[in-house]
């Protein structure tokens, strides 16, 4: 089965690349400083996405309709584990109000890039659902 929006080959590789880095340079100690438990925190993640078993599941489908509630999905450009497509996929599928915010110059980490743009957004957003 071909890879779909939300499993890019790109993302899967991102994905890969940072496993090896878990086990083979301190990322391991760095995630330490801020996940309990860093181990236990990053093969949950990685071992998902790198399932190969995972690439026959399809967000688009099975849940993003359900969303009726309000969004906001932020991103950066330069994410390494995902792309605009699914901010773009998130849109179209959700029943509900849905603003996308897609960084330029920044990646994975929105709100520690940029973030007096993520806080803004936030903020604005946050304050449009109390009116």
């Amino acid at each position: 089965m071909a890879p779909h929006v939300f499993i890019e080959p790109k993302c899967l590789e991102s994905i890969k690349e940072a496993k090896h880095r878990f086990e083979t340079t301190d990322l391991s100690s760095r995630l330490g400083r801020r996940h309990r438990d860093a181990r236990k925190t990053f093969y949950g993640w990685a071992d998902v996405w790198l399932d190969p078993r995972f690439t026959e599941w399809d967000i688009r489908a099975d849940y993003l309709p359900g969303v009726r509630c309000r969004v906001l999905a932020i991103q950066g450009y330069d994410d390494a584990y995902g792309t605009m497509a699914q901010l773009d996929e998130i849109r179209d599928r959700v029943r509900a109000f849905c603003r996308l915010v897609k960084l330029h110059n920044c990646g994975h980490h929105p709100f520690r890039e940029r973030p007096g743009r993520v806080l803004r957004e936030s903020s604005a957003f946050i304050a449009e659902l109390l009116q």
